[in-house]
């Protein structure tokens, strides 16, 4: 864990003094392609990081959407999680008549 810090301190991520930058490397995984590719994405003046919100948004919605239509065979996500919300009711309900 010590060692995780003094890598992003030393590489600015978190910059606590003025020691050389990593500009090189790739760090967390950031490159100069995706940085060149989120600068490109409107609103970064105006909205900051929220600016993202909208396609975060819409992919949850592709998720949600994805979750209730897409069926294997004839189950689905939704099918999946009654059947086990029913059972884990039966469950607790035969639990509390053994209990009276």
């Amino acid at each position: 864990m010590v060692m995780l810090v003094a890598f992003l301190l030393h590489c600015r991520l978190f910059p606590l003094t003025s020691r050389p930058s990593c500009e090189g490397a790739m760090v967390w995984g950031k490159s100069r392609r995706l940085q060149r590719v989120l600068d490109l994405w409107p609103g970064k003046r105006l909205f900051g990081m929220y600016r993202f919100l909208p396609l975060f948004f819409c992919l949850g919605a592709a998720l949600e959407f994805s979750m209730i239509n897409w069926h294997v065979g004839q189950t689905n996500f939704y099918r999946t999680f009654k059947r086990r919300q029913a059972t884990k009711l039966a469950i607790e309900q035969l639990r509390e008549e053994e209990r009276v």
